[in-house]
């Protein structure tokens, strides 16, 4: 009974070694890229096919774009990520809301007019608490 035990055990150690091997090895400035077996290997994993990742590395922020097979071709994710640029003044103006200072404090209906100022947490009568 003891040999059954340590055969499924056996092969059940690799998994966990196997399926975290493709995370987290990327560093930035980490020198030689990744050759085209551990590629395919994370390509694999992802369930997506090597011709469609793209790996560069870049200064600034990074942009990642995905979508369905089924709902969106090759050529717009292509135009996707060609147009994709960090937001001009003229943008976020467009995009953000007009930003305004309030004209005084906010009026908070649980402060006393009097006292020490604690909120007023009392129950009016005949109300259930």
């Amino acid at each position: 009974m003891m040999r059954t035990l340590r055969r499924p055990l056996l092969l059940l150690l690799p998994a966990p070694a196997l399926t975290s091997a493709a995370c987290g090895t990327e560093r930035a400035h980490a020198g030689a890229s990744a050759d085209r077996a551990e590629l395919d290997a994370r390509a694999r994993y992802m369930q997506s096919a090597i011709e469609l990742i793209r790996v560069t590395e870049v200064d600034g922020p990074v942009v990642r774009l995905s979508a369905e097979r089924a709902t969106v071709d090759r050529e717009t994710l292509r135009r996707a990520v060609e147009s994709a640029h960090p937001a001009t003044d003229t943008e976020l103006d467009a995009l953000l809301p007009e930003q305004t200072a309030p004209a005084s404090p906010v009026e908070r209906g649980d402060l006393p007019p009097v006292g020490d100022g604690a909120p007023n947490n009392s129950v009016p009568e005949g109300a259930s608490g």
